[in-house]
């Protein structure tokens, strides 16, 4: 009968886990949408401001390159820091980079918005990619994986039409709409970091994404992650 009784509430712990991280595999999306619809504005932007076609590629080029320079550093630094840490102030330098394009009007700004993007995505990318991978269950892990590429496939989907549309109608809206998503990704990491430390002490043999501790750098699929991370430039932000 006891041991009925801890396998029904391990259940349902599990339960209430795998619902507390729905957020974070919405978080891809609302990330992609965002980044999507940036880069549609910015582009935008800079060609009402004027700028060669050379600096228009620039622009994403900065971006791109602060990423690739800092996700390995930054996913290793995952391993020995506090994950939500990461990822929270990855999530701070996408409000300043979105509050900054709000109020944008020189090129010189849409560059330094665009490399803020790039270092909070490599803060924000490499972390969530190792969580994934390091599951306990590699049943649960293609199950995740899935879940996680149609969550960032439909924000990156979304996310130029949104801007597009929202440029068109004012050429600050889609920066708005940049800031209200990542001040939400903020604030929703937050409070899954807060509901995750609870669970985390009922729970303590279960992995979870803001443990602290080393990680078993021995995983394939954690090395396979962060190659794969850098392949997709719509991730760098």
């Amino acid at each position: 009968m006891l041991t009925r009784a801890n396998q029904e509430i391990r259940k349902e712990l599990r339960i209430k886990i795998e619902r507390n991280h729905i957020g974070l595999y919405f978080t891809p999306f609302l990330v992609d949408m965002r980044m999507g619809s940036i880069m549609i504005a910015v582009s935008l932007l800079a060609i009402s401001l004027g700028v060669s076609s050379l600096t228009l590629g620039a622009l994403g080029f900065t971006s791109g390159l602060a990423y690739v320079s800092l996700c390995f550093l930054f996913g290793r630094l995952s391993e020995r820091w506090h994950r939500k840490d990461l990822m929270m102030l990855g999530s701070s330098l996408w409000i300043a980079a979105s509050l900054l394009l709000c109020f944008s009007s020189r090129i010189y700004q849409l560059y330094l918005s665009m490399l803020l993007l790039g270092i909070g995505g490599a803060m924000f990318w490499p972390v969530l990619e190792v969580w994934i991978a390091e599951r306990e269950s590699k049943r649960s892990l293609v199950k995740r994986m899935a879940s996680f590429s149609i969550s960032w496939s439909a924000g990156l989907t979304a996310g130029p039409l949104a801007g597009g549309i929202l440029f068109g109608i004012n050429s600050k809206l889609p920066f708005y709409l940049a800031l209200l998503i990542s001040t939400f990704i903020f604030f929703l990491l937050w409070k899954t970091a807060r509901v995750d430390s609870s669970t985390r002490s009922k729970a303590p043999t279960h992995k979870t994404l803001f443990s602290k501790g080393a990680r078993d750098d021995s995983s394939v699929y954690i090395r396979i992650s962060r190659v794969l991370i850098l392949q997709c430039p719509f991730l760098w932000g």
